[in-house]
This record gives C-alpha cells, sequence and structure tokens, in this order.
C-alpha cells in the first residue's frame, strides 16, 4: 500500500479538554510492503484537569492500493492514571520546650496535594544523633486529604536541628515513590540534673 494517511481524535466532549496533543495528529507513510509493519506514534499530554478514567481514541488510516483507495478506522484507549504527590504541610513538637536527652514525639504532618491516592504512606526520619522510634507508618492518604507521622523520641545535643524526612509511598498501580522533605526543631540544652532531691530528717 502506499501513501498512507493515519489520523486521531479524541472522543469526547468538546467542552472539556483533558488530553492535549505534543504534535500534529496525522503522520505520512510513503509505502508499506507486504508483510511489513510500520508503528505510527502520537504524543499526547493529559492536563492536570483531566479526570482520571480511559478515554478513546479514535484512529484512521487511509492509503491506495494499486488504483483503489479504502479507509480502515478503529480505537484505542488510553488510560489518564492520577499520580500522588506528597508534600510537608507542617511540623508540631508536644513540648513548648524540649532538653536534650529528653523523650519527646514530632508529628509530621503530610498532605496529598496530587491527582491519585498515595498507599502504603510511610515516613523515616534521618538523623544520626537522635534515638527512639525512627518510622511511622500513615496508611493511605487520599487526593487533597492529610495524614500525620508520629515519632517518640530523644536528641541528645542541643541547638536548631534541621533533620531529612522520607516520605515513601505508592500509587494505585503499585509504582513506588520517594519524596525528601526537611523538618527543622530546637532542643534546649540540659543545665540541671533531672534526678530528684532527696531530703533526709535527723531527729
Amino acid at each position: 500500500v502506499n501513501d498512507v494517511d493515519v489520523n486521531y481524535s479524541v472522543a469526547t466532549d468538546p467542552t472539556e479538554i483533558n488530553l492535549l496533543p505534543l504534535t500534529t495528529t496525522n503522520r505520512r507513510v510513503a509505502s508499506i510492503r507486504p508483510g511489513e509493519e510500520t508503528i505510527v506514534s502520537f504524543p499526547l499530554q493529559a492536563l492536570k484537569t483531566a479526570t482520571v478514567k480511559p478515554y478513546k481514541i479514535e484512529v484512521s488510516a487511509k492509503y491506495t492500493s494499486g488504483s483503489a483507495t479504502a479507509t480502515e478506522r478503529d480505537e484505542v484507549a488510553v488510560e489518564v492514571r492520577g499520580k500522588p504527590e506528597m508534600r510537608l504541610a507542617g511540623v508540631q513538637v508536644d513540648k513548648d520546650t524540649v532538653y536534650q536527652g529528653t523523650p519527646f514525639s514530632i508529628s509530621v504532618q503530610l498532605e496529598n496535594t496530587g491527582s491519585g491516592d498515595a498507599k502504603s504512606v510511610k515516613t523515616v526520619l534521618v538523623d544520626g544523633a537522635m534515638e527512639g522510634v525512627m518510622t511511622s507508618y500513615v496508611g493511605t492518604v487520599e487526593v487533597d486529604d492529610t495524614g500525620s507521622a508520629i515519632f517518640d523520641v530523644r536528641d541528645p545535643e542541643p541547638g536548631k536541628k534541621k533533620i531529612t524526612a522520607l516520605i515513601t509511598f505508592e500509587d494505585a498501580y503499585g509504582n513506588g515513590f520517594t519524596e525528601p522533605v526537611e523538618i527543622e526543631y530546637f532542643i534546649t540544652e540540659a543545665t540541671e540534673d533531672y534526678t530528684l532531691p532527696i531530703a533526709a530528717v535527723l531527729v
């Protein structure tokens, strides 16, 4: 066959633009010999506002064979998948003043700003000096929702701290993602002995 013109269009409501062509919607192939296969590809981009669902793509190929002209039509499905995106929404410490070496809790608030649910969300604190529970399992965080990672820890070194928290999560299809974020807190130097005083009474 000769002079093969391949075109496509998205079968959707014209008032809703969800898939954006990145090139022209037409490709031309000079000829295809018997038994030969030619792949024609068209890059598309799903807009952030696109609904997560399959979309029908109508494809047509017009060609000449000898003196005759023919057109073949078919439909293919393109599935737009949601992608979770986790970001740091806030950090809270359960005490107004945290002294070095004393236990405290850090609550790390996470927000899913993506277009798909984040599953198996886990947060790990990465810091050599900190002691305690360094891993917090959050579970599923839906789109536009938040979750909290709680850590019961102690820090033996005073001063302003900036440590890294690694957020790991999966999308609905099992693809894994890792997002590093930085959290800050302050440890006050312990200047007193925290042992209880003993009072002796002599009679």
